[in-house]
Formats: C-alpha cells, structure tokens, sequence
C-alpha cells in the first residue's frame, strides 16, 4: 500500500526505490506516532518502529511494505475516534487519508485477482491483509471466498 496511492510496486531506479522506502516509512510513523499519543501505554508501538528504522537504514522496500499495509489493516479495526485522528494525521503530512490508503489498497487486490495468480509472497501478505480489512462486511463474502482460494492455491503450490 503506497502512501501516495500510485508508485509502482517494484520502481525501477535507485532514487524511486529510496524515495518509497523514505515514503513508507513517514507513512508508517505518523500512523504509529498518532497511535502512541492515543494511547501512551502501547509499548509494543517502540518495537515496531524499531523494526521500521532498521529496515529505513537498510533501504530494505519489502519490510515498509509489509508494515504499512500492516497498519492500514490494524487502524481499519480502531475505534472510529482513533480513525478519525490517524486519518487527520495522515492527511495534513501527505495530504490524503485512510479512504484513499484503503482504495489505493483494493486497487492492486482488485489487480492480482484480475489476473487470476499470486505472484509472490508480498502479494500474498496483501490479500491475507485485505480478507482481514474486509471479514465484517457479509457483502463481501464471495470476494472473500474468492481470494481465499487463491490464497490457498498459491500456499499449497510451495509446499
């Protein structure tokens, strides 16, 4: 899940690469910052960020990746208060919020389910997230059921 909602999943030069990497990042710790002035006793918040300035340092993509969309689906179960403050957050530093995170989201769900094949581990992680964002919504059940079976196709197919 790309902070602004449009860089390409794997960029193709040295700069687009750390500029994502530097992207994610700040995406992440405003969402982990807002969280930790809500609620100051959530020490686990220092190990992850912890575990992001590593991955920062090492301008490893995959890990801020992961985080991020970690943390879109973790903050799309908050309270609608602590929603509401993360996505103001993230609004006044990027200039877009949760909505768009989310759509930017299910855009490139909706991608790999077009194409009908997961091709790696990170996209995995990425319809696992979104069955997690999606499960309350009985709506979405056959979209559920859907990924589901990709999911475990891709799974079975490593073994």
């Amino acid at each position: 899940m790309p902070p602004n909602g449009k860089s390409p999943r794997r960029p193709g030069t040295a700069d687009e690469r750390n500029k994502e990497v530097t992207r994610l990042f700040e995406w992440c710790r405003v969402v982990i910052d807002t969280m930790a002035q809500l609620h100051p006793e959530m020490k686990s918040l220092e190990t992850l960020m912890y575990g992001l300035e590593v991955a920062l340092r090492e301008g490893k993509l995959a890990p801020l990746r992961a985080g991020a969309k970690d943390l879109l689906e973790w903050v799309h179960g908050l309270k609608p208060g602590d929603r509401a403050r993360i996505d103001q957050a993230l609004r006044s530093k990027f200039g877009i919020g949760l909505a768009e995170h989310r759509r930017a989201m299910g855009q490139e769900v909706r991608a790999i389910v077009e194409r009908g094949m997961i091709n790696d581990d990170d996209e995995c992680r990425l319809l696992q997230s979104w069955i997690e964002m999606i499960a309350g919504d009985p709506k979405k059940q056959s979209e559920i059921a859907q990924v589901s079976t990709m999911i475990q196709r891709y799974l079975t197919g490593r073994e």
